[in-house]
């Protein structure tokens, strides 16, 4: 019979199934629960972030699903450079640890993939930051499991929390003191304290030092955005409900719940976001303060250089 993925037989009338439902979109449902396994493997390979988000929607249990060697639907979207379908099997809570049994991948998570390269795009720094935006999250929501699958996987607590920025994550996690926030401190092989010291060294900034006020201004006007954002899918979940109470159609109850789940995820990037431009505010002013000292000390030897000229 023809091979899945990972190079395991599919049941008799499996493929064409499972592509039809893929293709069509519709029909999932009506897979059984082997078939739906082979369908989110299909559509991880096959760079399809809507089969997946479906199928795992539907079935929760599926995010555990592995092919015959073991190999998780995150392997082959790592593999396969789809960035889209990484991103979708993560929000899921797709196991970020799995480690196959046998096969091209035996013995290494997705992670792995990327960081021993080989197996995956040359260009593995956003798949890397999926990841770590995925830790950044989790401890924000104080998920400790899915910290520790994602330790475990291999995602660095010292990847920065964001693009172009020197906090990193185990330095973000400082400020947050939960108990998934200690997990990461944890796996840094540092405690608190260690992380929180400053050795001496001014940082050295990517871009010129911007003025904190209007960091803080800009900080405001992206919380206002993103409450009218939550505000307006809030009138629009409301309005659906009421279309699904008076229609009971299917395909609003989807469409609800779709809303429902992007209202949930405005929520936490509002939370991540508030966060991570507080972190910036804080290091600049400490920035401006280090410049101020530097300005007085220059300041003061200038002085005694005249003294010494007078004199």
């Amino acid at each position: 019979p023809p091979e899945g993925p990972g190079g395991e037989a599919f049941p008799s009338e499996g493929p064409g199934r499972c592509t039809a439902a893929m293709e069509g979109g519709d029909g999932l449902d009506q897979l059984s629960q082997e078939e739906q396994c082979h369908a989110l493997l299909l559509a991880s390979t096959k760079g399809r972030p809507d089969i997946c988000k479906k199928i795992l929607e539907a079935n929760v249990s599926l995010r555990d699903a592995v092919d015959s060697d073991g190999t998780s639907p995150l392997h082959f979207a790592v593999a396969h450079g789809h960035l889209d379908v990484v991103r979708a099997l993560l929000r899921a809570g797709v196991p970020a640890d799995t480690r196959p049994l046998a096969g091209e991948y035996a013995g290494r998570t997705p992670m792995d993939l990327v960081t021993e390269g080989g197996d995956a795009p040359s260009d593995g720094s956003a798949v890397v930051g999926a990841f770590a935006a995925e830790l950044l999250q989790s401890v924000s929501l104080n998920d400790s499991g899915r910290v520790g699958s994602l330790l475990r996987g291999g995602v660095s607590p010292e990847a920065p929390i964001g693009p172009g920025l020197s906090t990193t994550i185990a330095e973000w996690a400082i400020e947050t003191k939960n108990e998934a926030a200690s997990l990461v401190i944890q796996a840094t092989g540092r405690d608190m304290e260690d992380l929180g010291q400053d050795d001496g060294t001014p940082p050295e900034p990517a871009t010129p030092p911007r003025d904190p006020a209007r960091l803080l201004e800009e900080k405001d006007e992206l919380i206002d955005r993103l409450r009218q954002m939550l505000q307006d899918m809030a009138e629009e979940h409301e309005v659906m409900r009421r279309l699904v109470h008076k229609q009971g159609s299917t395909s609003l109850v989807d469409h609800f719940r779709s809303m429902k789940q992007r209202l949930v995820q405005a929520e936490q990037e509002l939370v991540i976001r508030s966060s991570e431009v507080e972190i910036q505010a804080k290091q600049l002013r400490m920035l401006r303060e280090r410049l101020d000292e530097e300005a007085e000390s220059a300041r003061k030897a200038r002085h005694q250089v005249t003294v010494l000229e007078d004199r």
